[in-house]
């Protein structure tokens, strides 16, 4: 299994698998093919799938074929390995168990015009509000 970004030339990656198997005597000629077996947020699974004679080569070749594999699109299509996503290490500050927690310096949670202050947002608002009498409380 390979972990890649959606814009993997795949033809190009099933033209080297074949040359990768057809220069390797550990394949037995029977079996290899590669197909995306899954779809994440952000990489595709690709599975390349390989045979041999007997577990030890098969386990070999496969091993043969992924560090040729990388090796290619290192190489050939840098853009083809998954992304590192930076991430501000206060945003992992502020994550306790998978659940968001605010921080310190952190403002008002808002999540819609109901956390909003003054007369425009809805709801009651009693601050400033006079008695009818003109005095304010």
């Amino acid at each position: 299994m390979l972990y890649l970004d959606y814009q993997v030339p795949m033809a190009e990656l099933r033209k080297e698998l074949k040359r990768l198997v057809e220069n390797n005597p550990k394949w037995d000629r029977k079996v290899c093919g590669l197909q995306v077996t899954d779809t994440k947020q952000s990489t595709i699974e690709v599975r390349a799938l390989v045979s041999s004679t007997d577990p030890g080569k098969a386990f070999d070749l496969r091993c043969d074929v992924r560090e040729g594999l990388i090796e290619f699109l290192r190489r050939n299509h840098p853009e083809s390995l998954p992304k590192v996503r930076n991430v501000d290490v206060s945003d992992l500050a502020s994550t306790v168990e998978g659940s968001p927690r605010r921080t310190r310096n952190a403002g008002p949670a808002r999540t819609g015009k109901e956390h909003e202050r003054g007369d425009t947002s809805p709801g009651v608002h009693t601050e400033g509000k006079t008695d009818g009498a003109g005095s304010d409380h």
